[in-house]
């Protein structure tokens, strides 16, 4: 993140409903990046698909909802631990 913020690519943005934490948003360069790289993710995406079970398009909600579930569990231990304090 740090590096991402660095090069000016993203910007860290205070969140409205919780102080202590924040959004990310990708600046205009971070932008450009971008819209440069998805042509190439979507070549990578259309080569490997043939060779997947499924969709690739299921494998990126699968991430999705992984990452949400790991981020459910950090919380929930994290609130154990301050409640155990």
């Amino acid at each position: 993140m740090r590096r991402l913020t660095d090069r000016g690519h993203v910007e860290r943005v205070p969140n409205p409903a919780d102080g202590r934490s924040y959004f990310v948003k990708l600046t205009p360069a971070g932008r450009r990046i971008v819209a440069r790289g998805w042509p190439l993710v979507g070549a990578v995406f259309r080569r490997v698909e043939p060779h997947l079970a499924r969709p690739a398009a299921e494998y990126v909600e699968c991430s999705c909802e992984l990452r949400h579930a790991l981020a459910v569990t950090r919380d929930a231990a994290a609130e154990r631990r301050l409640a155990a304090a």
